[in-house]
């Protein structure tokens, strides 16, 4: 028998697959009226209570909720900063090298190439020198101003409260 504990705010998010049985009867009420028995009592009101429920079924595994999670229960959990510009933005445009298995920048020595000229110049030399598929990718930096347009943060509304759970069962093998 295994016995984990999680914290999240839900069951699911809690028990996050840490185990290899299903998560099927909640036995919190049962936990509660024993006494809400920890470590090897715990362990010992487990063993009954699978015994008794899932006649100690392999694969089949029970819950207890120790603390009660309360979920953000906002429409717009979110905050939105807008940063100022002082000054117009300038953009300076790229041709850079890129990987097209992986779609990974490809690193090489020298400034970035600012025409595509450049840009499929130095995507031959790369080609030749890894043997391996080069995409000349256009980008755009910015040069002059803030490159930061917003921030937007995750605010929780103030109840929120993430959960502990207690899971055991019998795993498969």
């Amino acid at each position: 028998m295994k016995v984990i504990t999680g914290q999240g705010f839900d069951k699911e998010s809690a028990f996050n697959k840490q185990a290899n049985y299903s998560v099927l009867y909640n036995a919190t009420t049962s936990w509660q009226k024993a006494g809400k028995p920890l470590g090897d009592n715990l362990k010992e009101f487990a063993e009954n209570y699978l015994e008794t429920k899932t006649k100690s079924a392999i694969g089949v595994g029970c819950y207890i909720v120790v603390d009660s999670p309360i979920k953000d229960s906002r429409e717009k959990p979110y905050k939105t900063e807008n940063v100022v510009n002082l000054e117009k933005r300038k953009w300076k445009t790229y041709f850079l090298p890129v990987e097209t298995a992986t779609g990974n920048p490809v690193p090489f020595k020298g400034d970035a190439p600012e025409t595509k000229a450049e840009g499929l110049r130095l995507a031959k030399q790369l080609v030749t020198e890894l043997k391996k598929d080069i995409t000349v990718e256009v980008v755009k930096k910015v040069v002059k101003g803030q490159p930061i347009a917003a921030v937007v943060k995750y605010s929780a509304s103030i109840n929120t409260k993430i959960g502990s759970f207690i899971f055991f069962g019998y795993e498969n093998n």
